[in-house]
């Protein structure tokens, strides 16, 4: 009889360690998947530490690239080719514009930039080689592609710009003229 209950024990034994190794995978892939997220969520929120993290001709002021939500700028050489009004770049999403020139490349739809995310009704109102799909601009917040002609010599990944804010990388080819820092694209150097 002591053979079947040692067997009965050693079987409860090895379930219950198979159950608490499975939760501690669970454990320990929950807080990879947490990193992860915030790890990506640094990286897209346009935080910086120096101007080649923002874009070509963005500033990184303050720890914030100056087009990024909630950036600043102090005159137009901080927003990469657009007007610098009120403490904002005209191609930031917060940002504000009245006429096209306060954009850069791109054209001004409703006081938005289009290449900010205002919106668009052609390829023409997202600068050089970006498309208009949906009425955002592919490299836009909220935009997307559908290939790599989409995104202005970016890839397009996952149906998103590379180069866009949601967009990621893998390497510097994804970035087209940038480079790939930290899984974003960034200016060249």
């Amino acid at each position: 009889m002591f053979p079947i209950k040692y067997r009965k024990i050693r079987i409860l034994a090895r379930r219950i360690f198979m159950l608490s190794t499975k939760s501690m995978a669970l454990t320990v892939s929950a807080i990879a998947l947490s990193l992860g997220a915030a790890i990506a969520w640094a990286g897209s929120n346009g935080s910086c530490s120096s101007n080649s993290d923002c874009g070509a001709g963005v500033s990184c002021r303050s720890g914030k690239c100056a087009t990024a939500p909630r950036g600043s700028c102090s005159s137009n050489r901080d927003c990469g080719g657009a007007s610098c009004r009120s403490g904002k770049c005209a191609n930031a999403p917060d940002g504000s514009c009245s006429s096209d020139s306060d954009c850069g490349k791109g054209s001004c739809r409703s006081g938005k930039c289009a290449a900010g995310g205002g919106g668009c009704s052609s390829n023409s109102d997202c600068g050089h080689g970006v498309s208009c799909r949906s009425g955002k601009c592919a490299t836009a917040q909220g935009g997307s592609c559908s290939s790599d002609s989409d995104c202005g010599g970016a890839s397009c990944r996952s149906g998103k710009c590379a180069n866009s804010p949601e967009g990621s990388c893998s390497s510097n080819k994804d970035c087209g003229k940038g480079t790939c820092r930290s899984g974003k694209c960034s200016a060249s150097n």
